[in-house]
C-alpha cells in the first residue's frame, strides 16, 4: 500500500523538517498475531534522496478483537462510524409553539440526522445518498479489518486496500506528524 503526496510535495507540520518532493507513505511492517486476534500495521513517511530512502516518521494502526467481543471493555479496537443524513423535513423557518412536541421540534429543526454508518449502509444496499456526509470512519476490529485488507502474507507481502470505506478510514485515522495522512497524501491505486 502506498500513498503519494498530493501535488508531489509534502510540507511537514513539524518546524524542524521542511518540505519534501516525492514524499510517500507506505506500510513498512506488519505484526499479525492470528491467535490473539491482533494486527498492527506500521506505516512510514518517507522520501528518497540520492538513491536512499529516508524515514521522517512512523505510525501504527492497531486492530484487535472479534465482532462478538464488542462491548467487552478493552477487548476490541472497535469504534462506531457515523454519517450525517439530510433531514427531508428540515425547515429553517420553523418556530415551535406551546403545542409543538419535542419530537416535532427535532424533526423540523435538525438539518441532519446522525446515523451509524454500517447500519445505514446495510439498510440502503451499501449506498450513500448524494448529500450524505461521513463524519467519522470509526475504527474496526481485527476481524472486520481482515475483510478490508488483502495481502500482508508470505505470498503477497504488500497490503492492498480497495474498499472506499476502508480507504476513507486510512486517510482519516492514520496520523503521522500530528495530522491525518489524507490532508497531504492520496492512495496510489
Amino acid at each position: 500500500m502506498k500513498l503519494t503526496a498530493k501535488g508531489g510535495t509534502y510540507v511537514s507540520p513539524q518546524i524542524n523538517q521542511g518540505s519534501f518532493a516525492g514524499a510517500f507513505v507506505e506500510d513498512i511492517a506488519i505484526n499479525h498475531r492470528r491467535r490473539d486476534h491482533y494486527l498492527s500495521v506500521t506505516f512510514g513517511l518517507c522520501y528518497e534522496q540520492e538513491g536512499k530512502v529516508h524515514t521522517l516518521a512512523k505510525s501504527n494502526l492497531i486492530f484487535k478483537g472479534l465482532e462478538n467481543e464488542i462491548g467487552i471493555p478493552g477487548r476490541t479496537s472497535n469504534q462506531a462510524s457515523w454519517v450525517d443524513v439530510p433531514n427531508p423535513d428540515y425547515d429553517p423557518n420553523f418556530v415551535g409553539d406551546e403545542n409543538t412536541t419535542p419530537e416535532e421540534y427535532e424533526q423540523k429543526t435538525l438539518a441532519y440526522f446522525r446515523k451509524n454508518l454500517i447500519d445505514y449502509l446495510a439498510a440502503n444496499n451499501g449506498q450513500l445518498g448524494p448529500n450524505d456526509v461521513i463524519v467519522d470512519y470509526g475504527y474496526p476490529t481485527y476481524e472486520r479489518v481482515m475483510d478490508f485488507f488483502q495481502g500482508g502474507n508470505i505470498d503477497n507481502p504488500e497490503l492492498i486496500v480497495s474498499n472506499p470505506i476502508a480507504i476513507g478510514f486510512l486517510l482519516s485515522k492514520l496520523i503521522i506528524n500530528s495530522e491525518p495522512v489524507g490532508q497531504q497524501f492520496q492512495l496510489v491505486v
